[in-house]
């Protein structure tokens, strides 16, 4: 479910991938056209987290505000689509 996650998120062209997806853990930068890239996740998530899809925390890395993705349950494809969905929405929303 977290390749899920990075593969579409990547795919997107919205976002990158900062870390190697190997376990449930994926870390994303969101591309914002002016280059707050941090400011951007922050707006994401929050958004996200309003509409009561998911919960997605922030973590800096490498001095980089990035959003981080902890999946806990293998069993989750309908919720997997539905964050990816909620994430890009809002992305493109918050970069209209």
């Amino acid at each position: 479910m977290s390749r899920r996650f990075a593969d579409q998120l990547a795919a997107s062209g919205r976002a990158a991938i900062v870390d190697d997806v190997v376990s449930n853990q994926v870390l994303v930068r969101w591309l914002a056209a002016e280059g707050d890239h941090g400011g951007l996740a922050d707006t994401v998530m929050s958004a996200v987290r309003a509409e009561g899809v998911a919960f997605f925390s922030g973590t800096t890395y490498r001095g980089e505000r990035l959003m981080r993705i902890s999946v806990s349950d293998w069993a989750t494809d309908d919720d997997v689509d539905r964050a990816i969905e909620a994430l890009l929405r809002n992305a493109a929303l918050a970069t209209a």
